[in-house]
């Protein structure tokens, strides 16, 4: 009866969110103490592989993604792939009623001693008290109803970047979406 399909697809979309909780929890768990390896990562290389494990999210949402110059960093490729797919995922989630459209670009602040990556996406944005927020554990701004998620993504991302000795964060000034910002320190990144 459709009463019964009604319980059953409730039961079975519970029964994935809990498995994605699970799994989130997992990985920021796992991010709590991890001491990386560090390598030297093509960035570009990185980022396309990060945009590779979003490319569902990506192909149904049409986006449109433009990738600068970007340099060589030290690190994890496999968890900077991660946070990059976390970020695409993200700018798919958000995107309002428009197809996506990401930048990700970067330059060297030698007066700070970084080097700063951007992902900046024309989504709907997040309001100026929420951008610190946002980064805490399960700390939504919708309604897992109206967006699938856990909540987690961008602690996670926040993270892997910190085992990297960097920074995470939201460019404040940034108004047509949102624009997250990866201060690597020279000394990791090489400032390429």
């Amino acid at each position: 009866s459709e009463d019964v399909q009604d319980v059953v697809r409730g039961i079975s979309t519970g029964v994935r969110r809990m498995r994605s909780l699970v799994s989130s929890l997992h990985q920021l768990s796992k991010l709590e103490s991890i001491s990386i390896e560090r390598e030297v990562c093509d960035l570009p290389s990185v980022v396309a592989e990060g945009r590779s494990l979003a490319a569902i999210a990506l192909e149904e949402s049409k986006a449109a993604v433009v990738v600068d110059a970007l340099p060589r960093v030290q690190g994890s490729s496999e968890l900077l792939a991660q946070l990059f797919q976390n970020l695409f995922s993200n700018a798919c989630k958000y995107a309002g009623d428009s197809p996506p459209r990401i930048r990700i670009w970067s330059e060297v602040n030698h007066e700070r001693g970084v080097d700063l990556v951007y992902f900046e996406d024309r989504g709907v944005g997040i309001p100026l008290k929420s951008q610190e927020r946002v980064f805490e554990s399960f700390h939504r701004l919708h309604h897992s109803d109206d967006i699938e998620g856990t909540g987690i993504g961008l602690s996670i991302c926040r993270r892997i970047v910190q085992a990297h000795d960097g920074k995470l964060y939201i460019d404040p000034d940034y108004a047509d979406g949102v624009r997250f910002v990866i201060a690597l320190p020279l000394s990791v990144s090489g400032g390429a």
